[in-house]
C-alpha cells in the first residue's frame, strides 16, 4: 500500500500542475478531439473547467494516497475510490464539452 500511496502523491502533484496550466487558459494541453467541437469564444471558460477536472482529481488522488500511506493492512479501497474519481472526470468532462459544443 505505500508503494501505491507514493505513486498517488506523484499523481497529485503531476495532476496539479497540468490542472492549473490549463486553467489558465493553455489550450494546447487539452485533447483536439475536445477543442474541435468548441468554439474559439468559448475556449477560455472551457480550459477553465477543464482545468479545475483536473485539480478536482488531483483532490482525490490526495485523498488515496493519504487513505494508502495510513492503512494498517491491505486493502482496495484507496484503488476503487481512485477508479471512481476518474469515471466522475471523465462523465465532467464529458458533460463541459456537450455544454460548450456549438
Amino acid at each position: 500500500m505505500k508503494i501505491f500511496g507514493y505513486l498517488m502523491i506523484l499523481m497529485v502533484i503531476q495532476l496539479f500542475v497540468v490542472g492549473s496550466q490549463i486553467q489558465r487558459g493553455n489550450a494546447s494541453m487539452v485533447p483536439a478531439f475536445f477543442l474541435k467541437k468548441i468554439p474559439e469564444e468559448q475556449r477560455p471558460m472551457y480550459c477553465r473547467y477543464f482545468g479545475n477536472r483536473f485539480l478536482l482529481l488531483a483532490i482525490i488522488a490526495g485523498i488515496c494516497a493519504w487513505l494508502s500511506l495510513t492503512a494498517s493492512a491491505v486493502t482496495l479501497n484507496p484503488v476503487l475510490l481512485f477508479g471512481a474519481g476518474i469515471l466522475l472526470v471523465i462523465v465532467l468532462i464529458l458533460m463541459d464539452t456537450k455544454r460548450f459544443s456549438a
